[in-house]
């Protein structure tokens, strides 16, 4: 007793003790059954596009990989809501598993390694090193992980634990082979809670167990067995160590039970994209439920496959029986193809009352074995839509069947032989829930048709898989069909032939184009054998070809079906062309990322496509090395891989070639990018492409170096705003050809490209401007390419990415043809004043800032300023000073009430003040334009302020003075022609008018001006050359540059106000002169015509004569004014591109004497008349006296 309760003990120890899974491992019913019809969960919308491995937990999570996003998808079967896990680019994930605390181990196939990850992460933690891409993974529940490494042929094992990175190898010796103690590419692993290990050993085409411990595998299924495995690449277990598998080229799932293995989905054995049909799956894993959930690879889905029986484990309790005979008058056919026919066969329908698990169990004297089928059985291939066959599992060698029948489902039975040869009678009893129906039918498949033809040597060829450098020969048939059903083709050749089966038509450039199905293995003798359903009224073509390239023969196309069938031979295909490239990646070739943001450690090669017809073509690699292969539109970018790509490949072809199905156009150019999967790897590679014509390969090879160097002499810029000092060089290039062209360079510094078409403007950088350096990855990359056309002049602007810095450099640019550089030096343009950022274009006509500003030394005292600056001081002063002389002994003269009796006292009175005003605004801006230049810390608002109102004042000032002069000259004017008919009062009232309509009015003319003045602020760096130190006897390496800050007060007129402020420059200054010259000549001739007829004694002549001398001043003085005002006529007319230092005192010796007719008033006016002086000197001496 005690013993009893000892064991039970231990019992429940293991019990509370057992160890908990992440994954489902349910209990099914005896027989469980799912329905054929698998649901689309996800699809490339939802999954991505490239799904491969999948993991539901116990939660029913679903964990999805997708290589081409670099992404794990992951939603509950419940809520389908998606989330997603972003993995780092081109990680390439593969093997999945996820533990029960949801961290997520993902294999990476570029990589070479194991991450784990979590949905909140945005990076994985390492694990492991794999050295190889790992397809299939399992984490044991010791915490070990495990790992199968295709291209090594081993899985390998790790601790999870105490960060161990103890690697051991628990299958596979590293070598690939079909021996017990090898694997060739495996891929899925399934491991027990005993620690034993199942490996989908894909390439051997079986199943291999490993025992804990034991490296010498158990084969448990293989293409040998009764349900022949290919390329099987996943292995799952339930509860009850069933095994489950994914039969990844037969496009099915299948599984085993202890009576043997049937198939679970994709039965026929034929891709498709239907509900019933899979596409190359490639992993399952059961839900929580006993649903199935498989990733089918090629049609970028997630089926779902339900689990549609519950029947209980009792014994069945109601039993059928049916009784034959398999006589020599049976049909007879192959357990296997290409065997002889000499197995007799009876097929039998069976249905069933009510859905169950039903045992069919034979008794004969002979050794019996059998097949079962759903819907239809084909006598030519037995193997294909059996969803189980099995052979002598019972007792005297009789079989026996344990599976789930449906009701309202077709079932057919074929009841044949172990042994070949062999009749006798036979039962078979079936016992289940309900009475089971059984039928015999007759089903024998005839050959409706033998097409008979020929490979000749002269026949049309193409490339068959495009992988190919070879040609194979071909023919084609058109298919037509009059009953939908299931047709079997196969060939009878001494050839070894290759079938291809398309819907609607059959393209020579894309042989993949429209197929629907292949095969060169399934029929016997290295025949096809391709079994398919078509439809009635669908065109069909059935291509002929050959395994290996250039054979000849001749071949028999047989066809099985259920009725006949029409075959038309296809000729006139067109022609296809073959062309070949050929070169090698070297250390000497550049280098690039295929991940961005990567070191660039992939040697490529980039090749100019241009093709002469459009069509549809196909390029292949061919090489010792794992190549890798993108086409883009126009040009290549190797900074940004993913601009301009139309379509890359890696693994197209077998070995590790690539293969690119594209269609070209003649009016479009291309580059062929030729690169490695693996960093660092060099080698030859060949490029083959066929296609409707030739293929023009050039290769983006050619290099033109150009060297130079960026000196302290160099012409500086602003790249960037706020900065100057950059240090450029412009270089002219012309092309022969047009086409790409990539610009890299080789520098110790770090260098900045620009390219513009036609010409390049420093001040306005953007205009013209093509393509330039880029910023990216938290690094700069001075490459870029361009598409340069022939007769089109660019400019490479080449400078540097920070400022003040120096160096030699080397430019090399690649293309398909030579390029032609030439240095050229971009002549400073003095219309310009700024840099990139605020720039100002002169426009006409020179200011005092203009002719001072680059003679001012900032910073310093009026003692250390130039020679230029101390005398324009000096002019200055004794303009200042004569001006003011001139104007308070012309206000002494014409502040008499007598003088102001007429209009010519109050002009001159105005003009005298107005005169006045002038040198005072002169001697203002002069010393404004000097202070503010020495003196940088001046306060904006003041600089703003003398800027929109100093030089307006100023030209204010001096136009009334002007006008003023020309009102007393028309005034005369006046006095002469009306003689002792002059009205005095009405002059003087005329004056005091136009001495207040006069400055409005110009005011009004001039208003434009202050309205577009502003300030211009900029900035400019200086360069101080090495100073030798006589102390030290050493030369100061260090470079010095000072950082300068311009604020300029400049105006931004319109071409139309410009038009207009000359127009009103030359009205206030040449309309006043004409006033003036046309009075002081009516003056002359007026008083000499009244002269001669009072006094006839003299001629006319005579009269003009003395008038001229008697009024000579009149005449002079406006000619004087005029001369002096010619200077400002001048600056103000001349361009203000002029380099003014190169002759400061031209210019200011001009400016200067323009302002001397503001203080000639007095001189002018009243030193040459008698009454003006009278005037003067009374006033002077009552002016004495009131001080006395």
């Amino acid at each position: 007793m005690l013993k009893i309760w000892f064991y039970i003990l231990i019992i429940l120890q293991k019990i509370t003790n057992a160890p908990e899974i992440s994954y489902n491992q349910p209990k099914l019913p005896s027989c469980p059954q799912w329905d054929p019809h698998g649901i689309t969960v996800a699809n490339e919308t939802t999954a991505g596009v490239g799904v491969v491995d999948i993991f539901i937990d116990r939660n029913n999570t679903v964990y999805v990989t997708n290589q081409y996003d670099n992404e794990i998808e992951i939603w509950n079967v419940e809520d389908l809501i998606l989330k997603t896990i972003k993995l780092d680019n081109l990680f390439e994930a593969w093997g999945l598993f996820v533990t029960i605390d949801e961290n997520v181990y993902v294999g990476s196939d570029s990589k070479k390694n194991v991450e784990k990850w979590t949905l909140n992460e945005t990076r994985g933690t390492f694990v492991m090193n794999t050295f190889d891409a790992c397809p299939g993974m399992f984490i044991d529940i010791e915490n070990n992980i495990y790992c199968s490494l295709g291209e090594s042929h081993k899985v390998i094992k790790q601790s999870l634990d105490n960060n161990s990175n103890i690697i051991s190898v628990v299958a596979g010796n590293g070598s690939k082979g079909s021996a017990n103690n090898m694997l060739n590419r495996p891929r899925g692993i399934f491991v027990t809670i005993n620690f034993d290990l199942y490996v989908a050993d894909c390439w051997n085409d079986r199943i291999q167990l490993f025992k804990f411990g034991q490296l010498n595998g158990i084969t448990i299924t293989d293409s040998t067995s009764s349900f022949n495995l290919l390329k099987p690449t996943g292995v799952f277990l339930d509860s009850d160590n069933y095994i489950y598998i994914v039969d990844n080229a037969h496009h099915r799932i299948i599984g085993s039970r202890s009576t043997g293995f049937y198939c679970i989905a994709g039965c026929t054995s034929n891709p498709g994209s239907t509900s019933t049909h899979l596409k190359y799956p490639y992993a399952a894993v059961f839900d929580n439920f006993g649903n199935i959930f498989v990733t089918d690879q090629n049609n970028d889905r997630i089926q779902k496959f339900l689990l549609i029986t519950n029947n209980s484990n009792s014994s069945p309790i109601i039993q059928s029986t049916y009784s034959s005979i398999l006589t020599e008058n049976s049909e007879i056919f192959a357990h296997i193809d290409c065997e002889k026919l000499n197995y007799y066969y009876e097929t039998i329908q069976i249905e069933v009352n009510e859905s169950g698990c039903y045992n069919l169990v034979s008794k004969s004297p002979i050794d019996t074995f059998g097949y079962i089928y759903q819907d239809y059985f084909k006598p030519i291939i037995p193997t294909d839509n059996s969803f189980s066959h099995i052979g002598p599992k019972y007792t005297d060698n009789q079989f026996k069947f344990e599976t789930s029948l449906l009701f309202n489902t077709k079932y057919i039975l074929v009841v044949t032989t172990l042994h070949p040869n062999i009749t006798g009678n036979f039962s078979v009893i079936a016992t289940g829930p309900n009475h089971v129906i059984f039928n015999r039918i007759n089903v024998s498949w005839s050959i409706q048709k033998i097409y008979s033809s020929e490979l000749p040597i002269n026949d049309q060829v193409y490339p068959r898989s495009g992988c190919q450098l070879f040609s194979y020969y071909y023919d084609a048939v058109e298919i037509n069909v009059i009953e939908s059903g299931y047709y079997i083709f196969t060939s009878n050749s001494i050839m070894n032939t290759y079938g291809f089966i398309y819907e609607n038509n059959f393209d020579v450039f894309q042989y993949k184009k429209n197929l629907i199905f292949e095969d060169n293995i399934n029929g016997c003798n290295n025949q096809f054998k391709i079994s398919i359903q078509l439809q009635a009224n669908t065109k069909y073509v059935f291509v002929v070809t050959t395994s290996y390239p250039n054979v000849t023969g001749n071949y028999s196309l047989l066809v099985y079906g259920p009725n006949n069938i029409t075959l038309h031979p296809i000729y006139n295909f067109p022609q296809n062309f073959q062309n070949q490239y050929s070169s090698a990646l070297t250390p000497s070739n550049r280098k690039y990322t295929r991940e961005k943001c990567r070191l660039a450690n992939n040697y490529y090669e980039d090749i100019e496509i241009n093709v002469m017809t459009s069509g549809s073509y196909t390029i292949t690699s061919h090489s010792s090395i794992n190549t890798f292969g993108y086409l883009y539109k126009d040009r290549f970018n190797p900074l940004n891989f993913q601009e301009n790509l139309i379509i890359q490949n890696d693994e197209g072809c077998d070995d590790s070639q690539f293969q690119i199905a594209v269609n070209l156009d003649t009016n479009s150019t291309y580059v062929l990018v030729v690169t490695t999967f693996l960093p660092n790897i060099t080698g030859e590679f060949l490029i083959s492409a066929f296609g409707p014509d030739k293929i023009n390969f050039n290769p983006i090879g050619i290099q033109t170096i150009y060297t130079s160097i960026l000196t302290k002499d160099t012409q500086t810029y602003s790249r960037v705003c706020g900065r100057t000092g950059y240090y450029y060089e412009t270089i002219e290039i012309n092309v022969e050809n047009s086409s790409i062209y990539r610009f890299d360079s080789n520098s110790s510094i770090i260098l900045y490209g620009y390219l513009y078409e036609n010409n390049f403007n420093p001040f306005n950088p953007t205009d013209n401007l093509i393509t330039q350096s880029n910023y990216s990855c938290g690094a700069y990359q001075f490459q870029f390419t361009a598409y340069l056309h022939f007769n089109i002049t660019y400019i490479l602007v080449l400078t540097t990415f920070h400022s003040n810095v120096q160096g030699p450099f080397s430019l090399i640019i690649y293309g398909s043809n030579n390029i032609t550089l030439n240095r050229t030096i971009f002549n400073h343009d003095d219309c310009i004043v700024g840099d990139r950022c605020n720039s100002y274009t002169k426009g006409i006509g020179l200011t005092l800032d203009d002719i001072l500003r680059n003679e001012i030394r900032r910073n310093t005292t009026m003692n250390n300023q130039s020679f230029l600056i101390k005398m324009s001081t000096a002019l200055t002063t004794i303009i200042f000073v004569g001006g003011l002389i001139n104007s308070i002994l012309s206000l002494i003269t014409f502040q008499n009430l007598e003088l102001r009796k007429v209009g010519c006292g109050i002009y001159l009175l105005s003009s005298s003040i107005t005169s006045l005003l002038t040198i005072s605004m002169l001697t203002m801006k002069f010393w404004f334009v000097i202070l503010t230049q020495i003196n940088l810390s001046v306060n904006k608002l003041i600089l703003q302020i003398g800027c929109i109102s100093i030089e307006p004042i100023l030209k204010l000032s001096v136009y009334v003075d002007t006008w003023l002069n020309a009102c007393v000259a028309v005034e005369r004017a006046v006095n002469v022609s009306q003689g002792v008919r002059f009205n005095k009062i009405r002059s003087k009232r005329i004056a005091r008018r136009i001495n207040i309509i006069l400055p409005l009015f110009v005011m009004i003319t001039i208003i434009h001006e202050p309205i577009h003045r502003h300030l211009l602020e900029y900035t400019t760096e200086k360069y101080t050359s090495q100073q030798y130190d006589y102390l030290t006897n050493q030369t100061n390496n260090t470079d010095k540059y000072e950082m300068e800050y311009h604020t300029l007060c400049v105006i931004n007129y319109s071409s139309s106000l410009q038009d207009y402020n000359t127009a009103i420059l030359f009205f206030h200054l040449v309309t006043p002169f004409i006033a003036n010259f046309i009075s002081a000549f009516y003056i002359v001739f007026g008083t000499a015509r009244q002269r001669s007829i009072t006094r006839t004694k003299q001629t006319y002549i005579r009269h003009i004569l003395e008038q001229f001398i008697e009024h000579k001043q009149l005449i002079i003085s406006p000619l004087i004014l005029l001369i002096l005002s010619m200077p400002r006529l001048i600056i103000s007319l001349i361009s203000g591109c002029v380099d003014v230092s190169n002759n400061p005192w031209l210019y200011l010796s001009g400016y200067f004497i323009s302002f001397t007719p503001s203080m000639l008033i007095f001189i002018v006016f009243v030193f040459p008349s008698k009454l003006y002086m009278k005037t003067f000197r009374e006033s002077f001496q009552k002016f004495r006296r009131s001080t006395y």
